[in-house]
C-alpha cells in the first residue's frame, strides 16, 4: 500500500496575489532596481504603454522611478482576482500612494492590473497595465 503524498502547494491564484503583494510591497522597501528582474516573464508582453519590453528596459525604468521618487509610500493595497486558470492570472491591485524626492509630493491612487503567467511553476509578470 502507498503512502499518499501530502503537497502543501499553493495553488497557481494564490501564488500569483502574492506575487503581486510582494512587489509592490518591495517597491516601497528597496531603491535597487535589480530587486525586481526576476518577478517579471521576458519580453514582458506590456508595460504600461509600452509592448515587448525587455529586463534591460525594466531596469532602466525601475532606476529612473527611483531616483527620481526616492521616498514612496503606498498604503490600502487591495489585490483582487480577476480570473485564472492553471497557466495564467489576472490580478487588480489599487493602492494609495504618497511619493516624494525631497522637493515634491505627489499623493494619489493607483490602479494596474498585471497578468501573472505560469512559466515552470514559477508565477511571473507578463503585463502591468493601467485601469480606470
Amino acid at each position: 500500500k502507498k503512502k499518499k503524498e501530502i503537497t502543501n502547494k499553493v495553488p497557481f491564484s494564490g501564488q500569483a496575489l502574492a506575487l503581486v503583494t510582494d512587489f509592490y510591497t518591495k517597491e516601497t522597501n528597496s531603491n535597487n532596481a535589480n530587486d525586481f528582474v526576476d518577478f517579471f516573464n521576458y519580453p514582458v508582453k506590456t508595460y504600461f504603454r509600452k509592448s515587448n519590453v525587455s529586463k534591460a528596459k525594466i531596469l532602466k525604468d525601475k532606476e529612473n522611478y527611483f531616483k527620481d521618487w526616492e521616498n514612496r509610500t503606498y498604503t490600502n493595497i487591495t489585490t483582487t482576482l480577476v480570473s485564472y486558470d492553471d497557466q495564467k492570472a489576472k490580478v487588480k491591485i489599487t493602492f494609495d500612494y504618497e511619493i516624494n524626492n525631497g522637493k515634491k509630493t505627489l499623493k494619489g491612487v493607483s490602479k494596474h492590473l498585471l497578468t501573472i503567467v505560469n512559466v515552470k511553476g514559477k508565477a511571473l509578470i507578463s503585463k502591468v497595465e493601467v485601469f480606470k
